[in-house]
């Protein structure tokens, strides 16, 4: 029996090997940025803004659907900021990415 390739005759092996590291060099700074206590603060900080404020539009939503919103996006902020806290206080960020890129 005879194996094929998923490779078109003009992409070398190199350039699959490439790929693929590649892919596996994003899932790894994915990974290691997730451990970081900055990642989860920033992640905070994007949930406090997308809270709605005053003189935003509201479209149709009513009140209380709002105040759900508003809500929800409180407690991912505060879920974040908690999940910081469990991250360890030294930060390796710069070392992380230097040993990935």
């Amino acid at each position: 029996m005879t194996t094929s390739t998923s490779t078109s005759s003009t992409e070398t092996i190199g350039s699959v090997l490439d790929r693929y590291e590649h892919g596996t060099r994003r899932a790894l700074q994915e990974a290691l940025a997730a451990g970081l206590r900055s990642t989860w603060l920033r992640r905070a900080e994007e949930f406090e803004r997308a809270r709605p404020r005053p003189g935003d539009y509201v479209g149709r939503s009513t009140p209380e659907e709002r105040a759900a919103r508003d809500r929800r996006l409180a407690r991912m902020a505060e879920m974040c900021r908690h999940r910081a806290s469990l991250a360890s206080p030294v930060e390796f960020e710069d070392l992380v990415w230097q040993v990935v890129t």
